[in-house]
């Protein structure tokens, strides 16, 4: 009986690593007009969260580190305002249970005049690549998973086999 109790821990250490599994995501940001844009110009920031090319939801830009509520369209995320003069930072948080969260790099958004402000060209363009958190790729991560629960049930049946075998009763023969 106690190797039945090894068996079905095995069992639901092997299912509760396939259930921990994230699925891989990407994230595409980019603003429209690119910067550097003068005072008044309305400036669209974009994302696209997908999973193995299905658009997800549970996108929001940070302007200047303040949370801005994104309008989902067919095609992605957006988000579009009219800056104040001055270098302006931005960056977009992706996630949605079940999946791999991203965060795009810092872009920067500069408007010249109005009072002030302007400076370098340091609109980005960012790409996340498409890896789930704790590998590059997630065909492996799934194969590693998949390959620890088979090891895992593969041993849970030798331990319970090899328990039945050794408690079974045994006849003793007595030598004349």
């Amino acid at each position: 009986m106690g190797g039945m109790k090894v068996w079905h821990v095995l069992m639901l250490l092997a299912l509760a690593g396939l259930v921990q599994a994230e699925i891989a995501t990407s994230l595409v940001v980019y603003t429209y007009p690119q910067s550097p844009q003068p005072y008044g110009t309305s400036v669209t920031f974009f994302a696209r969260y997908t999973v193995n090319g299905t658009l997800l939801d549970g996108v929001t830009l940070y302007i200047d580190n303040v949370p801005k509520t994104t309008t989902q369209t067919i095609n992605g995320s957006i988000y579009t305002t009219t800056l104040t003069s001055g270098t302006h930072t931005w960056y977009f948080s992706a996630s949605k249970a079940g999946y791999a969260p991203k965060n795009s790099t810092l872009g920067y958004y500069v408007i010249s005049g109005g009072g002030g402000g302007g400076g370098s060209p340091l609109s980005r363009i960012a790409k996340m690549e498409e890896t789930p958190a704790v590998s590059t790729d997630n065909t492996s991560w799934m194969l590693a998973v998949t390959l620890i629960a088979v090891i895992g049930l593969g041993i849970g049946y030798f331990v319970v086999r090899s328990a039945m075998f050794s408690t079974a009763p045994t006849k003793k023969t007595k030598k004349k």
